[in-house]
């Protein structure tokens, strides 16, 4: 009778969980719960692509334009996340990684290496920390499916560069991913502060009125030699227009004039797989070298 009233004394275990760290929320600061809670909006993915764009630059010697490059990298990075729904928890962790990468300092990015470093490190961050972070991970033949550039052992590569790169350390505490509440916080502000402006009415534009023959939102960070390259692959045009976007002013697209077709619009250029891959046929991009284990280490 004392032992079973004994028993009954002993507090109950919360039935609440978080869905991000499987425990009872209370055992969280607050900070860290609003953290966790901020949505992946475009500033959030620009700050996450500020960090793979740093962690390249220190090992190429400034190779890549943040002008140039950054916004095509930032295109192919909201791509990315949305087609393989990464949540918040997710991301944080991956920036937790890479600030890893960037204080191990192991990185070694050769010439003949150097386009298309910035989506090979943010893959590999991503898919490392989507399957520390999930038990029903994602598998590396979806994640080439939602890169629409990549083949799966390519992405294999990648992860186990990745991890060479972190010494296969994967442990995340509450203080790594405190780091990053400051900026990640302020970008999540902005962004709210950006969706509460009114929407202005937009003049109709070119883009409109033309067909486009190449999508360049999905075009590695290579240099400006890569979309000339993309332009050749289109299909001669008798009467070739120039359009520069307003997002991507450094990027020229060769469009024809056409009649729009009501069964193949814009949404069927997002949704088609084969345009993307007739695009990215001849474009060669190198994966990582491996870093070398030194004896002794």
């Amino acid at each position: 009778m004392t032992a079973y009233s004994s028993y009954s004394t002993l507090p109950r275990p919360s039935t609440q969980a978080h869905p991000a760290s499987l425990v009872d929320p209370a055992s969280h600061s607050p900070a860290l719960l609003e953290l966790v809670g901020i949505e992946l909006t475009g500033p959030v993915i620009y700050y996450l692509c500020d960090s793979v764009l740093q962690i390249v630059n220190a090992a190429t010697d400034g190779y890549f334009d943040k002008r140039t490059h950054f916004p095509l990298f930032c295109n192919f990075a909201d791509l990315v996340i949305s087609e393989a729904e990464i949540s918040t928890s997710t991301t944080l962790v991956a920036l937790v990684y890479l600030a890893r990468v960037r204080r191990l300092n192991h990185l070694v990015i050769d010439e003949d290496e150097e386009d298309g470093a910035l989506e090979r490190l943010l893959l590999g961050a991503l898919v490392v920390a989507n399957k520390y972070t999930r038990e029903d991970a994602m598998k590396n033949l979806y994640w080439a499916l939602a890169s629409r550039i990549f083949a799966t052992y390519e992405v294999s590569r990648f992860e186990r560069d990745f991890l060479a790169l972190l010494e296969w350390d994967l442990s995340v505490s509450e203080e790594d991913l405190m780091c990053h509440h400051r900026d990640a916080m302020a970008m999540a502000s902005l962004a709210r502060a950006v969706s509460r402006r009114p929407a202005r009415c937009r003049q109709p534009s070119v883009a409109s009125e033309v067909t486009i023959r190449a999508v360049p939102s999905l075009v590695p960070s290579a240099p400006v030699s890569a979309a000339d390259q993309l332009a050749r692959s289109s299909s001669p045009s008798p009467s070739p227009i120039t359009l520069q976007t307003p997002h991507l002013r450094h990027v020229e697209l060769a469009v024809v004039q056409e009649r729009r077709c009501p069964q193949r619009g814009p949404g069927h250029l997002r949704r088609g797989k084969g345009i993307f891959r007739q695009l990215y046929d001849g474009l060669r991009i190198p994966g990582y070298r491996r870093v070398q284990q030194v004896r002794g280490v």
